[in-house]
């Protein structure tokens, strides 16, 4: 019982690093295309 609450501890922790760094990584995507946005809209 022990070493499976363990793993499930580990697994909910890197679950959350993953969200994280998803999460992180749309935000920046997201940014970059509304500034490739704004750039498109003055230069055109």
């Amino acid at each position: 019982m022990q070493p499976f609450f363990v793993i499930s501890v580990h697994l909910h922790i890197f679950n959350n690093t993953v969200l994280c760094i998803l999460t992180r990584i749309f935000i920046y995507v997201f940014r970059l295309l509304s500034f490739f946005r704004f750039v498109n809209y003055f230069t055109v």
